[in-house]
């Protein structure tokens, strides 16, 4: 009996999250994105969405999941009516998934006794990355966007700050190579000499 009333709350918990996702992820993004963090108010309506949709229930079924990740799902559907608030919330949301599992890296990646130790961080740094990557895809290939590059250093600097990097992963180092390519033909077309008249 007690098994059967968990599992209703976690799917009634998971049916919250999708009806949050697709009704009130729009005017909650357009409400948070562009706020500066330390503003009381927009802190807990902040927080109060990542807690509904990066809850352990929510990352577990995204996790074993073969559709993908339901809220970068959802981010995608936003972002081709409304692109520039979702550009302006990536970082934030990319750090509060990063917090969110490693929060609940154990229950998420296990450390079973076959496991090695640092199989979890290895699991954890690739979901981060994974992540990483379809945020960076919802910018789109047009990155000439002031907001886009400033987006997708930002974006960066928190694979930097928080070790993910692993180019072992082949989709990984694609996407850096891809950032690297737009970098530099973007500087290209700066210094271009019909940029100049």
């Amino acid at each position: 009996m007690v098994l059967f009333l968990v599992s209703n709350v976690d799917l009634m918990w998971l049916q919250i999250c999708n009806l949050f996702l697709q009704q009130h992820l729009l005017p909650w993004l357009e409400r948070v994105a562009y706020t500066v963090t330390g503003e009381q108010l927009q802190d807990s309506l902040y927080n109060a969405g990542v807690e509904t949709f990066l809850s352990l229930d929510v990352l577990r079924q995204s996790h074993d999941s073969k559709s993908g990740n339901t809220i970068l799902s959802a981010l995608q559907n936003v972002a081709e009516s409304s692109k520039n608030v979702v550009i302006s919330a990536l970082p934030r949301l990319f750090s509060s998934f990063l917090q969110a599992i490693k929060k609940y890296r154990t229950t998420l990646f296990g450390q079973g006794s076959n496991q090695l130790p640092c199989t979890g961080t290895n699991e954890l740094n690739a979901a981060g990355m994974h992540f990483f990557i379809r945020c960076h895809s919802l910018l789109g290939d047009d990155q000439s966007s002031l907001d886009a590059w400033m987006t997708t250093n930002a974006l960066l600097d928190i694979v930097r700050q928080n070790n993910l990097l692993n180019r072992s992963l082949p989709d990984v180092e694609l996407a850096i190579n891809q950032i690297g390519d737009l970098a530099i033909e973007a500087l290209g077309q700066l210094h271009h000499p019909l940029c100049h008249r």
